[in-house]
């Protein structure tokens, strides 16, 4: 059995969908709301939601979502050629969510601006059909995942 990596990718995109409608409510922008998007990976815009910073201004969050616990396999993630491309375009705008989904607590790990992380040596980055990224500590920050509540 197991979960499919299409399932588990929804719940992820809805879960961080969810965090993202949280953090503009927190900022007192709750007029922003209705503006943040699941994006279709039809489109192929190279991210999965695009959300706001409490200024109006675009986050765009590419949503890389996991349910094992290893270490190992957190730390790396890939990025396809057309998420890197957006990640570059994007810089600054531009985020890597990485989530953790347990029975027991789901973890979030927020990298801005990949392409400059890599630039930085902070994560490191194998061309492979797009890109393998692995990462430590050191490229971004916990962020506690808050659930949408009304």
């Amino acid at each position: 059995g197991g979960v499919v990596t299409k399932e588990v990718g929804d719940i992820g995109e809805y879960l961080v969908h969810g965090h993202e409608c949280m953090r503009l409510k927190n900022a007192g922008k709750k007029d922003l709301i209705p503006l943040v998007k699941r994006i279709p990976s039809a489109f192929g815009v190279g991210y999965d939601i695009s959300s706001l910073e409490p200024d109006g201004t675009k986050r765009l969050v590419e949503v890389k979502t996991t349910i094992s616990s290893s270490k190992v396999t957190f730390a790396n993630f890939h990025l396809t050629p057309s998420e890197w491309k957006a990640a570059e375009s994007f810089d600054g705008r531009y985020f890597v969510y990485r989530l953790m989904v347990s029975k027991n607590r789901t973890r979030l790990f927020v990298i801005q601006d990949p392409v400059n992380k890599y630039k930085s040596d902070r994560i490191e980055m194998t061309p492979e059909d797009g890109v393998e990224i692995s990462f430590s500590e050191h490229a971004g920050k916990w962020e506690e995942l808050m659930i949408w509540k009304d």
